[in-house]
């Protein structure tokens, strides 16, 4: 299961460099379940140290995911809230993402009217 979701990562990682990769709605769901496991067993001490290596690399992963994903709809939201009208979400987006990002964009557009208008 570890290992399947590192490989998970690892491709959703690449496939970002060419725009928002597709991700099941339940992935980090199951990617935060997996982690505070992991974690229990650490705390508890029971984690060898390939498990361990396997926590921190998952934990590697999903941030450097959520940078990537969280820097795009970032950069798409000011995009919108400037007036540029080409600016769309893949149909894939997270539900999650797709409310941060239009809750971003009305932010943006108050903070914009409250400046310039």
């Amino acid at each position: 299961m570890i290992e399947v979701l590192i490989d998970d990562l690892i491709t959703y990682l690449d496939k970002e460099k060419d725009g928002f990769a597709e991700i099941p709605e339940d992935f980090f769901d199951r990617l935060r379940k997996t982690i505070n496991e992991l974690e229990k067993k650490y705390k508890a001490g029971d984690l060898d140290p390939i498990e361990e290596d396997k926590l921190r690399t998952l934990k590697r992963l999903r941030r450097q995911l959520f940078e990537k994903r969280f820097g795009k709809l970032v950069r798409l939201a000011m995009l919108q809230a400037l007036g540029f009208d080409d600016v769309q979400l893949p149909h894939h987006i997270l539900p999650v993402e797709a409310k941060f990002f239009q809750d971003l964009v009305k932010l943006m557009e108050e903070f914009r009217k409250e400046i310039l208008e």
